[in-house]
C-alpha cells in the first residue's frame, strides 16, 4: 500500500510536469504575443498565497505593440509553473499577450537581456522587430 501511495503521490507531483521551454525563434515567439519590450524591473509585488508575483517594468523598448512608459506583468512564482522570478533593477526582454489580462508572462516568454545564453536571442528579436516599432505612452 504505501508503494502505491508513493507512485501516486510523484505521478501527482509538480515536478513531473515541469515547464520545458522551446528553441526560441522571433517568428514563432511572435504568433503568441501582441506585445514585446526590453523594460527594466523597477518594482516587485509578492503574492506568496497565488504564488504569483506582479512586477512593474520601465520600458525602454517596444518592438511590437503600444505600450505605456511602465508595465505591471504577473508571473507565476514556481518554475514547475514555467515561473520566472525577475529581478530588480534588471533588464529583461518580455513577451505579453494583452488580450488576457492581467498580462502574464513567465519562464519560456522573457529572458534577461545581460545574461551569456540570452543575449544571441535578444539580438535576433530585436533583428527580427527592428528598433522601437511603437510610441511609449507617458
Amino acid at each position: 500500500m504505501k508503494g502505491f501511495l508513493f507512485t501516486l503521490f510523484m505521478l501527482a507531483s509538480p515536478q513531473l510536469f515541469a515547464c520545458s521551454c522551446v528553441a526560441f525563434e522571433a517568428s514563432q515567439f511572435d504568433k503568441y504575443s501582441s506585445h514585446v519590450f526590453i523594460g527594466t524591473t523597477e518594482s516587485i509585488e509578492e503574492h506568496p498565497g497565488l504564488r504569483k508575483n506582479k512586477y512593474t517594468f520601465a520600458v525602454t523598448n517596444v518592438l511590437k505593440g503600444n505600450l505605456e512608459s511602465k508595465v505591471q506583468v504577473w508571473a507565476e512564482t514556481e518554475e514547475a509553473a514555467c515561473g520566472f522570478n525577475y529581478k530588480l533593477g534588471q533588464e529583461y526582454l518580455v513577451y505579453i499577450d494583452t488580450d488576457i489580462e492581467p498580462f502574464t508572462s513567465g519562464l519560456c516568454s522573457s529572458w534577461s537581456t545581460k545574461s551569456k545564453y540570452s543575449k544571441q536571442d535578444t539580438g535576433q528579436a530585436i533583428e527580427f522587430y527592428g528598433t522601437d516599432k511603437s510610441s511609449k505612452g507617458t
